[in-house]
């Protein structure tokens, strides 16, 4: 997989972990938005995978957040499951399947 793929796809669990934790502390973009210092069209593209976020902003989203920066990144299953992925399809299909399974082992718990 090239490295522009890999990128965007580590970009879309990114967005996806920042909107899961935004939402589970009833938060806007605009509220995450100003705590960061970052317009509310930055939060939507980084959320979106449109835009690169940088490192600092990493830990100032999380500190925003209250979640370790670790907690927004991908794991080392996930990134294992991207690289394994030849399309952006297999890619929603492995992470499904990841989260899935996740799920399931939280639940026999």
């Amino acid at each position: 997989m090239n490295k522009e793929l890999l990128s965007g796809r580590v970009n879309a669990i990114f967005g996806q972990k920042l909107a899961r934790a935004r939402k589970s502390r009833s938060l806007t973009q605009r509220e995450v938005a100003d705590l960061v210092g970052v317009s509310r069209v930055t939060l939507a593209n980084i959320e979106g995978a449109k835009q690169n976020v940088q490192l600092a902003q990493v830990y100032s989203i999380a500190h925003a957040l209250d979640v370790a920066p670790g907690d927004l990144l991908p794991s080392a299953s996930e990134l294992e499951h991207l690289k394994s992925a030849q399309t952006p399809e297999d890619t929603f299909k492995n992470l499904a399947r990841l989260r899935l399974s996740e799920l399931s082992s939280r639940s026999s718990r």
